[in-house]
Protein backbone atom coordinates (compact mmCIF):
# COMPACT_ATOMS: atom_id res chain seq x y z
CA UNK A 1 0.00 0.00 0.00
CA UNK A 2 2.89 2.44 0.55
CA UNK A 3 4.63 1.50 -2.56
CA UNK A 4 1.00 2.12 -4.21
CA UNK A 5 0.90 5.61 -2.42
CA UNK A 6 4.38 6.47 -3.10
CA UNK A 7 3.87 6.00 -6.91
CA UNK A 8 0.68 8.16 -7.27
CA UNK A 9 2.57 11.01 -5.12
CA UNK A 10 5.29 11.18 -8.07
CA UNK A 11 2.34 11.31 -10.22
CA UNK A 12 0.81 14.16 -8.43
CA UNK A 13 4.16 15.79 -8.63
CA UNK A 14 4.60 15.14 -12.59
CA UNK A 15 1.43 16.85 -12.91
CA UNK A 16 1.81 19.84 -10.74
CA UNK A 17 4.96 20.57 -12.67
CA UNK A 18 3.69 20.12 -15.75
CA UNK A 19 1.23 22.09 -15.05
CA UNK A 20 3.85 24.87 -13.40
CA UNK A 21 5.78 24.38 -17.01
CA UNK A 22 2.61 24.55 -19.45
CA UNK A 23 1.92 28.10 -17.03
CA UNK A 24 5.47 29.22 -17.70
CA UNK A 25 5.99 28.96 -21.00
CA UNK A 26 2.80 29.94 -22.99
CA UNK A 27 2.67 32.95 -21.28
CA UNK A 28 6.58 33.31 -21.69
CA UNK A 29 6.03 33.17 -25.53
CA UNK A 30 2.65 35.03 -25.23
CA UNK A 31 4.49 38.01 -23.97
CA UNK A 32 7.81 37.59 -26.73
CA UNK A 33 5.27 38.05 -29.35
CA UNK A 34 3.67 41.20 -27.78
CA UNK A 35 6.97 42.60 -27.19
CA UNK A 36 8.12 41.77 -31.34
CA UNK A 37 4.64 43.05 -32.29
CA UNK A 38 5.19 46.11 -30.64
CA UNK A 39 9.08 46.36 -31.48
CA UNK A 40 7.43 46.26 -35.00
CA UNK A 41 4.41 49.00 -34.92
CA UNK A 42 7.87 51.11 -33.46
CA UNK A 43 10.11 50.49 -36.56
CA UNK A 44 12.37 48.70 -34.44
CA UNK A 45 13.19 45.16 -36.31
CA UNK A 46 16.64 44.59 -35.27
CA UNK A 47 15.85 45.17 -31.61
CA UNK A 48 12.39 42.53 -32.38
CA UNK A 49 15.24 40.25 -34.22
CA UNK A 50 17.24 40.44 -30.62
CA UNK A 51 14.43 39.52 -28.31
CA UNK A 52 13.59 36.44 -30.64
CA UNK A 53 17.29 35.48 -30.41
CA UNK A 54 17.34 36.00 -26.71
CA UNK A 55 14.17 34.12 -25.54
CA UNK A 56 13.19 31.82 -28.24
CA UNK A 57 14.57 28.35 -29.42
CA UNK A 58 14.71 27.53 -32.98
CA UNK A 59 13.09 24.11 -31.90
CA UNK A 60 10.34 25.99 -31.60
CA UNK A 61 7.40 26.78 -34.43
CA UNK A 62 7.07 30.13 -33.15
CA UNK A 63 10.57 31.25 -33.60
CA UNK A 64 10.27 30.84 -36.83
CA UNK A 65 6.91 32.64 -37.59
CA UNK A 66 8.11 35.41 -35.53
CA UNK A 67 11.34 35.27 -37.34
CA UNK A 68 9.15 35.39 -40.58
CA UNK A 69 7.33 38.23 -39.73
CA UNK A 70 10.72 40.24 -38.84
CA UNK A 71 12.03 39.45 -42.37
CA UNK A 72 8.85 40.27 -44.20
CA UNK A 73 8.71 43.97 -42.18
CA UNK A 74 12.90 44.45 -43.42
CA UNK A 75 11.44 43.47 -47.29
CA UNK A 76 13.51 40.76 -47.31
CA UNK A 77 11.55 38.41 -48.61
CA UNK A 78 13.82 35.26 -49.36
CA UNK A 79 14.97 35.18 -45.61
CA UNK A 80 11.31 35.59 -44.44
CA UNK A 81 9.41 32.64 -46.87
CA UNK A 82 12.67 30.36 -45.55
CA UNK A 83 12.02 31.13 -41.99
CA UNK A 84 8.10 30.01 -42.58
CA UNK A 85 8.61 27.33 -45.04
CA UNK A 86 10.65 25.42 -42.24
CA UNK A 87 7.60 25.10 -40.40
CA UNK A 88 4.96 24.52 -42.98
CA UNK A 89 6.15 20.38 -42.44
CA UNK A 90 6.32 20.58 -38.38
CA UNK A 91 3.46 19.08 -36.45
CA UNK A 92 1.82 22.34 -35.12
CA UNK A 93 -1.06 22.87 -32.95
CA UNK A 94 -4.28 24.92 -33.84
CA UNK A 95 -2.87 28.52 -32.82
CA UNK A 96 0.27 28.03 -34.28
CA UNK A 97 -1.06 26.92 -37.70
CA UNK A 98 -3.04 29.77 -37.43
CA UNK A 99 -0.56 32.22 -36.99
CA UNK A 100 1.73 30.62 -39.81
CA UNK A 101 -0.93 30.56 -42.41
CA UNK A 102 -1.61 34.70 -41.12
CA UNK A 103 2.29 35.15 -41.99
CA UNK A 104 1.95 33.28 -45.13
CA UNK A 105 -0.34 35.29 -46.65
CA UNK A 106 1.00 38.43 -45.58
CA UNK A 107 4.27 37.57 -46.93
CA UNK A 108 2.57 36.73 -50.43
CA UNK A 109 0.50 40.24 -50.34
CA UNK A 110 3.54 42.10 -49.35
CA UNK A 111 6.27 40.24 -51.73
CA UNK A 112 3.21 40.57 -54.47
CA UNK A 113 2.97 44.45 -53.89
CA UNK A 114 6.70 45.10 -54.46
CA UNK A 115 6.77 42.88 -57.60
CA UNK A 116 8.07 39.34 -56.05
CA UNK A 117 5.77 37.48 -57.71
CA UNK A 118 7.71 34.34 -57.64
CA UNK A 119 8.15 35.17 -53.50
CA UNK A 120 4.46 35.28 -53.49
CA UNK A 121 3.56 32.39 -55.52
CA UNK A 122 5.41 30.34 -53.16
CA UNK A 123 4.28 31.53 -49.98
CA UNK A 124 0.67 31.24 -51.08
CA UNK A 125 1.06 27.03 -52.64
CA UNK A 126 2.97 26.63 -49.33
CA UNK A 127 -0.35 27.88 -47.18
CA UNK A 128 -2.28 25.48 -49.33
CA UNK A 129 -0.02 22.23 -48.51
CA UNK A 130 -0.32 23.08 -44.97
CA UNK A 131 -4.34 23.92 -45.42
CA UNK A 132 -5.41 22.42 -48.71
CA UNK A 133 -8.75 23.29 -48.78
CA UNK A 134 -8.13 27.01 -47.48
CA UNK A 135 -10.36 29.60 -48.75
CA UNK A 136 -7.49 31.99 -50.50
CA UNK A 137 -10.27 33.93 -52.62
CA UNK A 138 -8.03 36.69 -54.31
CA UNK A 139 -4.69 34.44 -53.65
CA UNK A 140 -6.29 32.38 -56.24
CA UNK A 141 -6.78 34.63 -58.85
CA UNK A 142 -3.13 35.68 -58.08
CA UNK A 143 -1.86 32.01 -58.90
CA UNK A 144 -3.92 31.39 -61.75
CA UNK A 145 -2.81 35.01 -63.24
CA UNK A 146 0.88 33.90 -62.38
CA UNK A 147 0.82 30.97 -64.37
CA UNK A 148 -1.17 32.10 -67.13
CA UNK A 149 0.99 35.23 -67.45
CA UNK A 150 4.11 32.29 -67.77
CA UNK A 151 2.41 30.77 -70.68
CA UNK A 152 1.69 27.65 -67.69
CA UNK A 153 -1.99 27.33 -69.09
CA UNK A 154 -2.39 24.17 -67.54
CA UNK A 155 -1.42 25.10 -64.22
CA UNK A 156 -3.70 27.88 -64.11
CA UNK A 157 -6.51 26.49 -65.01
CA UNK A 158 -7.16 25.21 -61.71
CA UNK A 159 -6.62 28.32 -59.68
CA UNK A 160 -9.01 30.04 -62.11
CA UNK A 161 -11.87 27.62 -61.00
CA UNK A 162 -11.07 27.28 -57.18
CA UNK A 163 -10.92 31.29 -57.89
CA UNK A 164 -14.40 31.44 -59.28
CA UNK A 165 -15.89 28.37 -57.02
CA UNK A 166 -15.41 30.49 -53.85
CA UNK A 167 -16.11 34.25 -54.88
CA UNK A 168 -18.74 33.66 -57.52
CA UNK A 169 -16.97 36.73 -59.63
CA UNK A 170 -16.65 34.93 -63.36
CA UNK A 171 -16.25 38.25 -64.77
CA UNK A 172 -12.93 39.18 -63.27
CA UNK A 173 -11.15 36.03 -64.98
CA UNK A 174 -13.40 34.80 -67.52
CA UNK A 175 -11.53 36.30 -70.50
CA UNK A 176 -7.98 34.64 -69.08
CA UNK A 177 -9.71 31.57 -67.93
CA UNK A 178 -11.07 30.77 -71.54
CA UNK A 179 -8.29 31.87 -73.22
CA UNK A 180 -6.49 29.21 -71.00
CA UNK A 181 -9.06 26.63 -71.82
CA UNK A 182 -8.50 27.34 -75.47
CA UNK A 183 -4.63 26.88 -75.30
CA UNK A 184 -4.85 23.33 -73.51
CA UNK A 185 -7.19 22.39 -76.27
CA UNK A 186 -10.37 22.55 -73.40
CA UNK A 187 -12.90 23.13 -76.01
CA UNK A 188 -15.76 21.08 -74.73
CA UNK A 189 -15.70 23.35 -72.03
CA UNK A 190 -15.84 25.99 -72.99
CA UNK A 191 -18.67 25.39 -75.08
CA UNK A 192 -20.06 24.14 -71.82
CA UNK A 193 -19.25 27.89 -70.09
CA UNK A 194 -20.81 29.45 -72.90
CA UNK A 195 -23.94 27.99 -72.85
CA UNK A 196 -24.38 28.08 -68.86
CA UNK A 197 -23.59 31.78 -69.53
CA UNK A 198 -26.58 32.45 -72.16
CA UNK A 199 -28.55 30.33 -70.02
CA UNK A 200 -28.28 32.82 -67.39
CA UNK A 201 -28.65 36.11 -69.15
CA UNK A 202 -26.34 38.02 -67.38
CA UNK A 203 -25.08 41.01 -70.10
CA UNK A 204 -21.89 41.44 -68.19
CA UNK A 205 -21.12 37.65 -68.54
CA UNK A 206 -22.27 37.55 -71.97
CA UNK A 207 -19.65 40.60 -72.73
CA UNK A 208 -17.05 38.86 -71.21
CA UNK A 209 -18.16 35.65 -73.24
CA UNK A 210 -17.44 36.96 -76.94
CA UNK A 211 -13.83 36.61 -76.31
CA UNK A 212 -14.99 32.39 -75.91
CA UNK A 213 -16.67 32.62 -78.95
CA UNK A 214 -13.87 34.42 -80.82
CA UNK A 215 -11.04 31.47 -79.61
CA UNK A 216 -13.45 29.12 -81.42
CA UNK A 217 -13.95 30.75 -84.49
CA UNK A 218 -10.04 31.50 -84.04
CA UNK A 219 -9.12 27.44 -83.59
CA UNK A 220 -11.42 26.41 -86.57
CA UNK A 221 -10.34 28.91 -89.21
CA UNK A 222 -7.00 27.53 -87.97
CA UNK A 223 -7.91 24.31 -88.51
CA UNK A 224 -9.39 25.14 -92.04
CA UNK A 225 -13.14 24.87 -90.66
CA UNK A 226 -14.08 28.35 -92.17
CA UNK A 227 -17.84 27.75 -92.33
CA UNK A 228 -18.23 26.90 -89.18
CA UNK A 229 -15.54 29.65 -88.19
CA UNK A 230 -18.32 32.07 -89.86
CA UNK A 231 -21.14 30.36 -87.94
CA UNK A 232 -19.64 31.24 -84.39
CA UNK A 233 -18.49 35.01 -85.50
CA UNK A 234 -22.64 35.69 -86.28
CA UNK A 235 -23.35 34.41 -82.85
CA UNK A 236 -20.45 36.56 -81.44
CA UNK A 237 -22.14 39.66 -83.47
CA UNK A 238 -25.25 39.02 -83.02
CA UNK A 239 -24.60 39.06 -78.80
CA UNK A 240 -22.30 41.66 -79.18
CA UNK A 241 -25.08 43.60 -80.87
CA UNK A 242 -27.09 43.29 -77.83
CA UNK A 243 -24.44 43.80 -75.21
CA UNK A 244 -21.59 45.85 -76.86
CA UNK A 245 -18.41 44.66 -77.12
CA UNK A 246 -15.06 46.47 -76.83
CA UNK A 247 -13.81 47.65 -79.92
CA UNK A 248 -10.50 45.82 -80.82
CA UNK A 249 -12.69 42.70 -79.86
CA UNK A 250 -14.76 43.91 -82.53
CA UNK A 251 -12.13 44.53 -84.88
CA UNK A 252 -10.21 41.21 -84.13
CA UNK A 253 -14.06 39.20 -84.94
CA UNK A 254 -14.60 41.24 -88.09
CA UNK A 255 -11.04 40.90 -89.66
CA UNK A 256 -11.47 36.65 -89.10
CA UNK A 257 -14.84 36.75 -90.98
CA UNK A 258 -13.40 38.66 -93.59
CA UNK A 259 -10.54 36.23 -93.99
CA UNK A 260 -13.02 33.31 -93.31
CA UNK A 261 -14.76 34.64 -96.46
CA UNK A 262 -12.01 35.21 -98.16
CA UNK A 263 -11.10 31.62 -97.54
CA UNK A 264 -14.43 30.37 -99.17
CA UNK A 265 -14.26 32.62 -102.29
CA UNK A 266 -17.08 34.76 -100.88
CA UNK A 267 -15.05 38.01 -102.32
CA UNK A 268 -17.97 39.89 -101.95
CA UNK A 269 -18.71 39.49 -98.02
CA UNK A 270 -15.14 39.51 -97.63
CA UNK A 271 -14.81 43.27 -99.51
CA UNK A 272 -17.87 43.95 -97.17
CA UNK A 273 -16.33 43.33 -93.82
CA UNK A 274 -12.74 44.49 -94.89
CA UNK A 275 -14.50 47.88 -95.80
CA UNK A 276 -16.44 48.06 -92.26
CA UNK A 277 -12.76 47.95 -90.61
CA UNK A 278 -11.14 50.69 -92.50
CA UNK A 279 -14.21 52.80 -91.92
CA UNK A 280 -15.02 52.16 -88.04
CA UNK A 281 -11.19 50.81 -87.18
CA UNK A 282 -8.49 52.40 -84.76
CA UNK A 283 -6.24 49.21 -84.42
CA UNK A 284 -3.33 47.63 -86.85
CA UNK A 285 -6.79 45.40 -87.77
CA UNK A 286 -7.23 48.65 -90.64
CA UNK A 287 -3.65 48.79 -92.16
CA UNK A 288 -4.43 44.73 -92.66
CA UNK A 289 -7.82 44.87 -93.81
CA UNK A 290 -6.18 47.78 -96.18
CA UNK A 291 -3.81 45.41 -97.57
CA UNK A 292 -6.19 42.32 -97.59
CA UNK A 293 -8.44 44.72 -99.76
CA UNK A 294 -5.21 45.48 -102.41
CA UNK A 295 -4.74 41.48 -102.21
CA UNK A 296 -8.48 41.03 -103.26
CA UNK A 297 -8.07 43.09 -106.57
CA UNK A 298 -4.98 41.49 -107.78
CA UNK A 299 -6.94 38.06 -107.06
CA UNK A 300 -7.59 35.95 -110.25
Amino acid sequence: MSNLLKILAGLLVLIIAAFVIFQYVTPHENLVEKNVERLLREGKTREAERIVDENLSPSEPIYHILKGRIFVEEAEYYQALRELQSVVYKTLNDDQKAKLIGELIYLAQKAASDGRNQIARKAYEYLLQLEPDYDLGEGFKFLAEFYFKGGEFGHSIPYFERYISQTGNLDAVLNEYVKALFEEGEYDRILRLRDEILSNGDDNAQRYLLFSIYYLARDDYQKGNYQAAIDLLKEFFTIAKQVGQPRYVWEDAALLLADCYRELGDIENARRWYENILVFGETENKRIAEQRLKELEVRP
